[in-house]
């Protein structure tokens, strides 16, 4: 009975010693992925976008547009000119308060523009309006 209850005694001594150390490695594990978690946030709307719909009815090949959004706040918005040659504008891009997006284009005739956005899967919607009741759609681009 004494080897029993000294055995006894000895695992009971180290349970707080492994309750310390399982602590500590939940937390020091937590920290990591809340930091990875946040380093690697990517906005909604970085990626490569092209115009589906205009004002509700579907988009010709010509009349196509496109907009890429990249996660430093670059981007570019890509169109077809009168001789069907795809020109790329480069713009700086901000998001603001009730899903404002901003955009500065480099080209000063393009100058600087505003909308509202929502994104639902795959599709991405811009407009004058925040009730949306006019609106352009715009799908991922491959």
């Amino acid at each position: 009975m004494g080897t029993l209850y000294r055995k006894a005694v000895k695992t009971i001594s180290c349970l707080p010693v492994l309750l310390v150390v399982a602590v500590m490695g939940t937390m020091v594990s937590s920290c990591d992925v809340t930091y990875c978690e946040n380093e690697n946030y990517v906005h909604e709307l970085v990626g490569n976008w092209e115009l589906y719909e205009y004002d509700g009815y579907p988009v010709g090949r010509n009349d196509v547009n496109y907009y890429n959004f990249y996660d430093n706040g670059d981007g570019y918005y890509c169109y077809f000119d009168n001789r069907g040659n795809i020109v790329a504008e480069p713009f700086t891009w901000s998001t603001g308060y009730g899903r404002e997006l901003y955009i500065e284009y480099f080209n000063s005739y393009l100058g600087r523009t505003s909308c509202y956005y929502e994104r639902r899967g795959s599709y991405l919607y811009f407009s004058e309006y925040r009730d949306f009741r006019n609106y352009n759609v715009y799908r991922v681009a491959y």
